[in-house]
């Protein structure tokens, strides 16, 4: 009889009863495809802690204030992580951090259309101690060799820094009174050959420029659209209309790249078997 009731109760408490297989095979498959789906749809991590300037940054020289300013003014303005959307049509405004930054492909990319780049002109590192997330101090201007490299050898320009007092910026008879930036101190303009002057200062050193006909565009100063320069609000207003002028065939819209700064994400491939029209056949 002991063996009887020995063999019944194994059976009624076996740990791999059919149920309890089916249960923890349930289980796995629900977290195994969890994880899919967290790995396909994972939102990128912002940088904003990082001392290059770049569109995620939110140092003196980073530019999130343009960023949200045309955001809040009813622009769909992105960031651009992915390379692929390079190519897209409206302004993009390019942003590298050094000299030798690659930027053929990009320009490859663009062709015709708008595109703006902006030359670096300081030096930051982060703050310490990091009390506040994304603030940079400032060790002084960067080499001129790094803005004047940023399109070398194909462009050669020549980087100039000098005091502005403040003084007015003028357009060259395209901008309206809407332009009324101030020039940063200190003003680093650029000059060289195919460059049409689009604003200078007072005595007529390019601080912004079209290159040959191809709707290029250099700022030389980068603080004209940082977030240094958007502490003031006709600075910031100036910004955003500059920005508007140099778009195209009416496309009020324009964007920020940020894989010059090795902020790049290519579009995750797992995230096609759970999109349409992949994820009929996924479920099957």
């Amino acid at each position: 009889m002991s063996d009887l009731v020995i063999g019944r109760g194994s059976d009624d408490r076996g740990a791999f009863r059919l149920r309890t297989v089916i249960l923890l095979l349930v289980v796995g498959i629900i977290g195994f495809v969890a994880l899919l789906l967290g790995n396909a749809y994972e939102a990128p991590a912002d940088s904003t802690n990082g001392s290059s300037a770049h569109a995620l940054s939110n140092g003196a020289t980073g530019y999130t204030g343009i960023v949200r300013l045309a955001r809040a003014m009813g622009k769909d303005t992105r960031v651009i992580r992915d390379p692929s959307q390079l190519a897209a049509n409206g302004l993009l405004i390019l942003t590298p951090p050094l000299g030798s930054t690659p930027l053929g492909d990009v320009l490859l990319r663009r062709d015709d259309l708008p595109t703006l780049v902006v030359l670096p002109k300081w030096s930051t590192a982060p703050q310490r101690p990091a009390g506040r997330p994304g603030w940079v101090m400032r060790w002084g201007l960067i080499d001129k060799k790094e803005p004047e490299g940023v399109l070398a050898p194909d462009r050669k320009f020549t980087v100039s820094r000098m005091t502005s007092g403040g003084r007015p910026l003028r357009s060259a008879g395209w901008m309206t009174e809407d332009f009324g930036f101030e020039a940063p101190r200190p003003l680093q303009t650029i000059s060289g050959a195919d460059l049409k002057p689009l604003l200078t200062d007072d005595q007529g050193n390019i601080v912004l420029g079209e290159v040959g006909s191809k709707s290029l565009y250099v700022l030389a100063d980068p603080d004209i659209l940082s977030n240094m320069g958007m502490r003031k609000e006709s600075q910031a207003r100036a910004a955003l209309a500059l920005l508007d002028a140099l778009n195209q065939d009416g496309d009020r819209d324009f964007d920020f790249d940020v894989t010059l700064a090795g902020l790049g994400k290519a579009k995750n491939p797992l995230r096609l078997a759970f999109d349409p029209p992949f994820l009929a056949m996924t479920l099957a």
